[in-house]
């Protein structure tokens, strides 16, 4: 779908707009992407509407997520039947299932940023607002000097020649937006969707452990310790998040890194000494236990 030139029945009326310029950004950029990576930067783009144009997307319902930035002047909306009016400095989040139009009348500037969050579409019913909080998902960006620099970063780079490192940039720099925003929502996001956060810090705490103790060894009392939970909340949260114990999620972590070294060259006795093992019939034994689909799997 595209912004239309004329408006119908819109109370808009006809819609003008001097520029719709798209930032591309890497649909899959490896190098921003992490073990446990849940955003999903889909497009990032600029409107411009001229002092005496329209700017008009018809009534949608959201197969994406969606942040509108008001860079001048103010942004309007309607969101789930709402009449919203985002001012310069603010924003408002759009989530998976709103229905959505926007309405603005020149002269304002805004960038939309278009996102996904993979763990909540893979969980039915879970959703990043509850219903009925759409003027509480508008917040300000302005006082905050460090988000205020992205996103002058962001314009800024607009205008630089498309190529291989932009793109990475803009990936960043809206990574960077994305996280801003939604810990400045944090208070007003449904409790499932926290949980669901939460579950992937943690995630990311535990492999970030796993990397650091990689080539030696790292007992439960030892992540507990980490971690900063008892022995049992980590086992609890463990089985929660990887369906295993934590001794075991180690080793599984081990092993496939040992599977990697293993594809380039390294033989038996050096994997075992690199990884901390006894020996290297201790490494091969335990190899072959997992390697036959005995031991859990996680993501490295």
């Amino acid at each position: 779908m595209k912004p239309e030139q004329e408006s119908g029945n819109s109370p808009c009326g006809r819609v003008i707009f001097e520029s719709y310029g798209k930032i591309p950004l890497l649909a899959d950029d490896p190098a921003a992407a992490g073990a446990m990576r849940i955003a999903d930067i889909r497009r990032c783009s600029i409107v411009e509407v001229g002092e005496e144009g329209f700017y008009r997307y018809p009534e949608h319902i959201h197969v994406q997520s969606e942040i509108m930035f008001a860079l001048e002047g103010e942004y309007r909306c309607i969101l789930n039947g709402e009449p919203l009016t985002v001012p310069a400095g603010s924003a408002v989040m759009i989530q998976m299932g709103d229905r959505h139009e926007d309405c603005c009348a020149g002269p304002t500037v805004f960038l939309n940023l278009f996102f996904g969050l993979s763990d909540l579409s893979e969980k039915a019913g879970v959703r990043i607002f509850d219903p009925g909080w759409e003027r509480e998902r508008v917040f300000d960006f302005a006082g905050d000097p460090h988000f205020q620099k992205v996103i002058e970063a962001v314009v800024a780079e607009a205008d630089v020649p498309e190529n291989i490192f932009r793109q990475r940039i803009f990936s960043a720099f809206a990574d960077i937006l994305l996280w801003k925003s939604l810990l400045r929502l944090r208070r007003q996001l449904s409790r499932q969707c926290l949980a669901i956060f939460e579950g992937g810090f943690f995630r990311r705490r535990v492999l970030d452990l796993f990397a650091a103790r990689l080539n030696g060894k790292l007992s439960v009392d030892e992540m507990a310790g980490a971690l900063g939970i008892s022995r049992r909340a980590l086992s609890y949260k463990f089985r929660e998040q990887f369906g295993c114990g934590p001794a075991r999620g180690f080793m599984a972590y081990k092993i496939r890194y040992a599977a990697q070294l293993r594809r380039q060259g390294m033989s038996a006795k050096q994997v075992a000494a690199a990884l901390g093992f006894a020996n290297q019939f201790h490494f091969s034994r335990v190899f072959r236990t997992y390697s036959k689909g005995n031991g859990p799997f996680l993501p490295g």
